[in-house]
């Protein structure tokens, strides 16, 4: 088995998080909404940002 380089990384250029501006659009997307989950990351526990 090889060792763990990092932990939980969200991949694909950026195309895998959600702002909160993008939230209710892909909310109402009755596919993707099911995929929606909180995102917290050092920067949105500090600054009290939401990501999904």
């Amino acid at each position: 088995m090889a060792p763990t380089a990092y932990g939980s990384k969200p991949t694909g250029d950026g195309n895998l998080i959600v702002e909160s501006d993008e939230y209710d659009e892909v909310a109402t997307d009755p596919i993707a909404a099911k995929y929606l989950h909180p995102f917290v990351g050092a920067r949105e526990l500090l600054h009290r940002e939401q990501r999904w």
